[in-house]
């Protein structure tokens, strides 16, 4: 069996030494090394109301200013874990479609569908206050991400579909 240095070597000059420091560079990327990257601390990924000041202290967001020099590392963070976001060419109209309405006491439970790319369609439950449906004041809103699960889908969020999941949106509606 070859030792690793030599297979190491040998895949290097295959590849030829004009793009080994390509090589080495993408390497101390993925390994989080880069040239010109900032020392700054890693701001905590549970609070996403702090930002880098232009000398790298932590700072609070308190205006669309602040949150603008926020969002970027947000979006950098996320695309590390989950690959760049898809281009224009995914990009279509919201197009809410009501599927389904029900009353369930203190909330009417609305099935609808959205567009989330060109010819795809995603289910999702909107839980809305009847109080919210009589006044014209703005209410708090809360997303209730459901868990990727094939047989019951998003309505786990509402209905008590199986004894590990807990229909939470009844209990937020």
């Amino acid at each position: 069996m070859p030792n690793k240095s030599k297979i190491i070597r040998d895949k290097i000059t295959r590849i030829g030494n004009g793009n080994v420091l390509i090589l080495i560079s993408l390497w101390l990327s993925a390994c989080g090394i880069g040239f010109g990257q900032s020392n700054f601390e890693r701001l905590p990924r549970t609070n996403l109301l702090v930002y880098h000041t232009a000398d790298g202290a932590i700072a609070g967001v308190k205006s669309k200013r602040d949150w603008e020099k926020r969002r970027p590392e947000i979006l950098k963070a996320c695309q590390q874990v989950m690959g760049p976001l898809p281009g224009k060419e995914k990009r279509c109209a919201l197009d809410v479609q009501v599927e389904s309405e029900k009353y369930q006491g203190r909330y009417l439970e609305r099935l609808i569908t959205y567009a989330s790319e060109p010819h795809s369609r995603v289910p999702a439950y909107l839980l809305i206050p009847k109080e919210a449906l009589r006044s014209k004041r703005k209410f708090p809103a809360i997303l209730a991400l459901h868990p990727t699960e094939m047989q019951h889908g998003h309505r786990v969020v509402v209905e008590q579909m199986q004894q590990n999941y807990r229909a939470y949106g009844r209990d937020l509606g």
